[in-house]
């Protein structure tokens, strides 16, 4: 269960100027695939899809800066390579992941995080989420959430990103710093206490909610199906075009992969995260 968060300890002053930096966090090993951010989809390996994502997104104005943040460990001198081709640098590299973000930069007032294994991560989505930092600034927490009211961060979506403030991460660190839930997946620290921050969510859009998508690269088999959505939605790839894929393979879905329990983190309880 997660630690309980201090409530005496001074928070993060409001931003009044909104700067944005793009953080994939990546490394090598993982225990059901190992080396899957270099997965074939298609002609480009995983995480050249996410850099590209994240490069697109620099050029067209919609965040400042795009960065790396991964483990200490040599085999992932791969990724700062890889980086390097797109003129993506790494900020950090250590053991902790939280760690990774919290002493990325001081630079910057906003963090776009995306993962490394979601290779259709949707440009559109994306573009939505930092609009809505922009119409509605200040909040610690920007992000999508299901009708049933999941963060999609937490599904297996691997369509969207989130936006959090980095000083109200660098809080919740100093918060929490031994808590193995928040040290995992990160954000857990605000959306699981709503109460304590100022969120901001869009809705995931329906369709994809009625499709469940499952395009994250964990599996030998994930990088089989996500080839084929590749494959049939060509230069067109985006979510109306990977939900349509799936209303005609409806097999390729997490509903019928998991009988129709789409997989969330099983962690703290996401009630009120709508409020």
């Amino acid at each position: 269960m997660v630690a309980k968060l201090q409530t005496g300890v001074e928070r993060p002053e409001q931003v009044e100027r909104m700067s944005i930096i793009g953080i994939v966090q990546a490394r090598t090993y993982s225990s059901r695939y190992p080396g899957k951010i270099f997965a074939d989809i298609q002609g480009a390996y995983v995480l050249q899809w996410v850099l590209s994502f994240l490069d697109e997104l620099r050029d067209w104005g919609h965040i400042q800066a795009a960065a790396i943040v991964t483990t200490s460990d040599p085999m992932d001198d791969a990724i700062v390579a890889a980086g390097k081709e797109y003129d993506i640098r790494t900020l950090y590299r250590g053991d902790d992941l939280v760690e990774r973000f919290v002493k990325a930069t001081t630079e910057y007032d906003y963090c776009l995080r995306v993962c490394a294994d979601t290779p259709f991560l949707d440009r559109e989505l994306a573009i939505d989420l930092v609009e809505l930092c922009e119409k509605q600034p200040g909040a610690d927490y920007y992000g999508y959430v299901t009708e049933r009211g999941y963060p999609a961060v937490q599904t297996y979506y691997g369509l969207t990103v989130e936006i959090f403030k980095m000083a109200s991460l660098r809080w919740i660190y100093a918060q929490t710093r031994l808590d193995p839930q928040i040290k995992e997946h990160v954000t857990t620290g605000f959306y699981c206490y709503p109460s304590l921050h100022q969120l901001r969510w869009l809705q995931v859009p329906r369709e994809i909610q009625t499709a469940e998508p499952w395009c994250s690269v964990d599996t030998i088999e994930d990088e089989v199906r996500c080839n084929r959505i590749a494959k049939y939605c060509g230069p067109s790839l985006e979510w109306q075009s990977i939900c349509h894929y799936l209303g005609r393979h409806p097999e390729d879905s997490a509903r019928r992969l998991y009988q129709g329990a789409l997989k969330v983190y099983a962690g703290p309880t996401f009630e009120g995260v709508l409020r």
